[in-house]
């Protein structure tokens, strides 16, 4: 599980695929407190710009990628790494190139399960395909799982654009092909539900492209962006009954979105006198006392 405070709006992650950007939002709902980082870098120093388009946060704060162009010099497609508790506004932001993911054509959703595994929507595109599901290595990026088509209940993935997992272990995917989400099982792959067969309603739009899913555990619902307008939604698994929280004219392709907030640092009570008096004979006999606490670097 990703961490997120129960006492506030969680903090929004996001990928911004036309410049390789990372972002977050403090306020989701009211689409307030945007910030963009500097752009993500490979290790050689230049800039990985465009096709980022898979995105998840790891529950210690690493965000995994997976970039569908050959510029990392290991083919089509990579899995990224980075920890996005060290992201700066204003200075470098290098990635950790992982490997290729394997006998994949195109990458366009990663998330973790319950249980911290990481898995991958890998979308085959051409009439008649069926996009397909697996678990991915962390440290290589190697298929860890059989080839799972997305098949079922008279349905099937044919433009999957992104996966979530939920905290019950259910599992959605979001298709272009014909603006369903369906809930899948995540180890044959098999649609179990068409969620919503309507993702534009209630939106107040023709057409959507869902192309980044999260799911918030604070307030218990699935967020959605989309490509068409740069819009942001509530998906609430009804047919026309999605909610609009608007745009962001600085984000022009969301690619994918996650949750995060680190816990907040340990408080300590200041020591009572006889506390002090302890600890100062602890210090003559040779016995050490600190506290330390985990802080955030602030973005520079």
């Amino acid at each position: 599980m990703v961490p997120v405070r129960a006492d506030t709006v969680p903090t929004l992650w996001g990928i911004e695929e036309d410049q390789g950007l990372l972002f977050s939002l403090t306020d989701y709902t009211t689409l307030s407190g945007l910030t963009i980082f500097s752009p993500l870098l490979f290790p050689d120093g230049s800039a990985i710009g465009r096709d980022i388009e898979a995105f998840d946060i790891r529950s210690d704060g690493v965000a995994f990628m997976a970039l569908n162009s050959d510029r990392s010099g290991l083919g089509n497609p990579v899995l990224l790494s980075f920890d996005i508790t060290t992201a700066s506004i204003t200075g470098q932001n290098v990635v950790t190139v992982i490997g290729q993911l394997d006998d994949a054509d195109l990458v366009t959703g990663l998330s973790f399960d319950p249980s911290g595994a990481l898995y991958a929507l890998n979308r085959k595109g051409g009439d008649g395909t069926v996009d397909e599901l697996w678990s991915v290595d962390q440290a290589t990026g190697d298929r860890a799982s059989p080839i799972t088509p997305l098949v079922g209940m008279g349905e099937d993935v044919g433009s999957g654009e992104d996966i979530e997992f939920l905290p019950d272990g259910r599992l959605f995917v979001t298709d272009d092909d014909d603006d369903h989400l369906y809930q899948v099982h995540p180890v044959t792959g098999g649609i179990l539900a068409i969620s919503d067969s309507q993702q534009n309603g209630g939106l107040g739009v023709s057409s959507v492209k869902f192309e980044g899913l999260a799911w918030d555990p604070v307030r218990t619902t699935l967020v959605g962006t989309d490509d068409n307008t740069n819009l942001f939604a509530e998906l609430t698994f009804g047919d026309g009954a999605n909610l609009l929280l608007g745009s962001l004219s600085e984000l022009t392709d969301v690619e994918g979105i996650d949750f995060f907030d680190e816990p907040p640092d340990a408080q300590f009570p200041e020591p009572s006198a006889g506390c002090l008096l302890v600890l100062g004979l602890l210090s003559a006999a040779g016995y050490g006392y600190q506290t330390s606490s985990r802080r955030r670097k602030p973005p520079e």
